[in-house]
């Protein structure tokens, strides 16, 4: 039975495009009071629907490559498991953290400056969760294609696609852009009064770098990590091995993505699998037997998401003063 749509959808959907929107100019568009919006997305927090709201950026920008790990564990008592997970949240090199329900245990992404320092970052992680800690597959991201959450709002007739990491001109930021940026890491609705004062930048300065940083194409959005589970969507990564397709047909099927509602993203992979695709639907099954149809693919593995719990785009220690690899 499809999910009913209400102002609750169309919040979600609209907070996922910019949740930096303005209460006032949400309510308009919601047709509901600016008091009904402002409950409901506090309710949405409390019912652990909306996970964190997240500042998107480049890593590309920064120098940075991503690699996406599968992981399984070795040991079953849950409490060992969580604090692996704990680690891993607080490891500042691993700026993404999912946990799964099939195919595998967790889902990371680590953001680092090259594929030697990745490995040191590795060892170590494996070192200490020796016999506890299983990497499946290792996956170099080429580029990521993310699509608008039009799965949460299918009446929307918005397009958008934001193209992260590939071959990206690194750009050269400023001691007071990386003050706002951790400003907004940290709180990615933060006033800009808020940013101001934790930036100790005043407030023309700061709404003239947010526009600089946004034209330089570093900050691509303001999001929201949303708990699909809890909105009885199911969410589903698809790896896919296209390695013997060509590039028209790999552009094919970008575009074909970016045309139905449950797709979320298509990341471009070095491996085995080539391609990797997040659909999110209450009949997962439906839209990726469309998918293998219409793309004519043997040669794939399925793995189903149970929830994000981290999310940051970048390492934080990127944005301090005397950040160095070396």
């Amino acid at each position: 039975m499809p999910k009913k749509i209400d102002y609750r959808d169309k919040l979600l959907y609209e907070l996922s495009l910019d949740c930096r929107i303005k209460n006032k100019d949400l309510a308009k568009i919601l047709k509901i009071s600016p008091q009904l919006t402002s409950y409901t997305t506090e309710k949405l927090i409390d019912d652990k629907v909306i996970n964190f709201y997240e500042l998107e950026l480049d890593p590309a920008k920064f120098g940075l490559i991503n690699i996406i790990l599968f992981g399984s564990f070795s040991i079953f008592e849950k409490s060992k498991q969580n604090e692996i997970i704990r680690k891993l949240k607080e490891l500042d090199w691993c700026t993404y953290v999912e946990t799964a329900e099939l195919g595998t245990d967790l889902i990371l992404e680590f953001t680092v400056p090259n594929l030697s320092f990745f490995n040191k970052v590795l060892m170590g992680i494996l070192e200490e969760n020796q016999k506890a800690l299983y990497i499946k597959d290792i996956y170099p991201v080429i580029v990521k294609h993310n699509f608008n959450k039009r799965y949460l709002y299918k009446k929307s007739r918005i397009f958008l696609e934001k193209i992260f990491s590939g071959d990206r001109q690194v750009i050269e930021i400023t001691k007071n852009d990386k003050r706002v940026l951790n400003a907004l890491v940290k709180d990615p609705k933060a006033s800009i009064v808020k940013i101001s004062n934790l930036a100790d930048i005043d407030m023309r300065t700061v709404l003239k770098i947010i526009k600089n940083l946004k034209k330089n194409k570093i900050i691509r959005g303001f999001g929201v990590c949303i708990n699909n589970s809890n909105i009885h969507i199911d969410s589903k990564m698809i790896l896919i091995d296209f390695k013997y397709s060509s590039i028209k047909e790999t552009n094919r099927l970008i575009s074909y993505c970016n045309q139905v509602p449950e797709i979320e993203s298509l990341i471009k992979l070095i491996g085995k699998n080539t391609i990797m695709i997040r659909i999110n639907s209450p009949e997962t099954n439906d839209v990726f037997n469309e998918l293998r149809k219409e793309f004519q693919f043997q040669e794939y593995e399925i793995y189903s998401s149970k929830q994000i719990l981290k999310n940051i785009y970048i390492p934080m220690q990127v944005l301090n003063d005397d950040y160095s690899i070396y």
